[in-house]
């Protein structure tokens, strides 16, 4: 199962709780670490506990799924068994993309990363070759 170092949770979530957004997507969700730490910091933080009281939503794609647990189920909205390279993006207000870069080549990535910005306020990229990135589009 896929999981990303521990290192930058603390500057991951310092941003997401200043970006404080309504629609999330998590892609290359693995064990689901941001989903549950923005689930844990946007909704169970202001005792909002079960899923029908949840304000945000979460959504998270994974290219392999089989590792998915009940707590998934708990954290996001919506599961998807998908390819970044392939989905049809809606809005969001935040993408997280954490260790999926190094998957794709660079047109790829570039291609990828370019379809997510016309789609998101905000996206944020973690990769094992590099430090966390905080884009912009909007």
């Amino acid at each position: 199962m896929g999981s990303s170092s521990n290192c930058l949770v603390h500057k991951m979530m310092s941003i997401v709780n200043n970006i404080k957004p309504g629609k999330v997507l998590d892609i290359g969700f693995g064990t689901g670490k941001y989903g549950y730490l923005i689930r844990e910091s946007c909704d169970l933080r202001e005792g909002r506990n079960t899923k029908d009281q949840f304000t945000v939503l979460i959504d998270g794609i994974e290219i392999d799924t089989r590792w998915a647990t009940p707590i998934h189920d708990f954290v996001y909205d919506n599961l998807y068994n998908a390819d970044v390279r392939y989905i049809k993006m809606i809005d969001y207000d935040l993408v997280i993309m954490s260790d999926i870069l190094e998957h794709l080549d660079k047109k790829e990535g570039f291609e990828v990363v370019n379809k997510i910005l016309k789609r998101c306020k905000y996206l944020l990229i973690q990769s094992p070759f590099g430090p966390l990135a905080a884009l912009s589009y909007r």
